[in-house]
């Protein structure tokens, strides 16, 4: 009996987790602090953002309770500020945070890329900053927050958080439903999500093994990427 024929194949992709996986640190936290430098956000935003951190690290808040913190926060900061202003000011932030990639950040998506996968970036950053990024890497698309608009300015109110489970598992639902994910790198549970969804796993950093026992592990000073590049050859190799 003759097999129907098979679909198309599905465009393959890398899921990317942004801060504490390809990024040294907090981008928004980082972000916000850099408008205050620049007298466009007041100092409220930093004290705001910076007490919700300290409860998430001392234990009293969950995950989600902090970035809805801080993105609330910000969001509420930037309220009646020109969408395009902020546009410029997050290219010109970019330009001074491409030093807080990883190292290996850049090759690794340069490589990825030239096998065939597209880098996609599923973050709780936001994407007026992401994008700027993504202009310099081959990212082929980012999920970030979004602010809500009205008028080219900001409404102080926030349009999509990836940065939440709940969100960031969505987004990754709707792009595992039209592609391939090969690959997915992360290091923290929120990014569950995008582990769980991958072929190939990889954890960056120190999160525990138990939370994704399929995982290769990768130091935050790049070890381990070698077993990553073996695994990805085979893998694609007998797709």
């Amino acid at each position: 009996m003759t097999s129907p024929p098979s679909g198309p194949a599905r465009p393959a992709v890398a899921l990317f987790d942004w801060d504490g996986t390809l990024h040294q640190r907090a981008t928004i936290r980082a972000f916000a602090g850099f408008l205050v430098e620049r007298g466009l956000l007041d100092a409220a935003v930093d004290r705001a953002m910076d007490a919700a951190y300290l409860d998430y690290h001392v234990g009293s808040s969950t995950h989600d309770v902090l970035v809805e913190r801080v993105v609330g926060a910000y969001a509420a900061a930037m309220s009646g500020l020109a969408v395009g202003e902020i546009a410029a000011q997050a290219e010109a932030f970019v330009e001074v945070d491409v030093d807080s990639l990883r190292p290996w950040a850049a090759p690794l998506l340069v490589r990825i890329a030239a096998m065939g996968i597209d880098p996609v970036v599923i973050s709780g950053s936001p994407e007026s900053v992401l994008r700027e990024h993504a202009r310099r890497l081959p990212i082929r698309r980012i999920f970030g927050v979004l602010l809500d608009e009205r008028d080219g300015r900001y409404a102080g109110t926030v349009a999509h958080n990836t940065g939440l489970a709940r969100e960031k598992a969505a987004t990754v639902r709707a792009v595992a439903a039209t592609h391939s994910v090969v690959v997915a790198f992360g290091d923290s549970r929120s990014d569950l999500p995008l582990l769980h969804a991958a072929r190939l796993p990889v954890l960056v950093g120190e999160m525990p093994m138990d939370e994704e026992p399929r995982a290769l592990l990768v130091g935050a000073d790049g070890s381990g990427l070698d077993a990553v590049w073996a695994a990805l050859q085979e893998l694609t190799a007998s797709s």
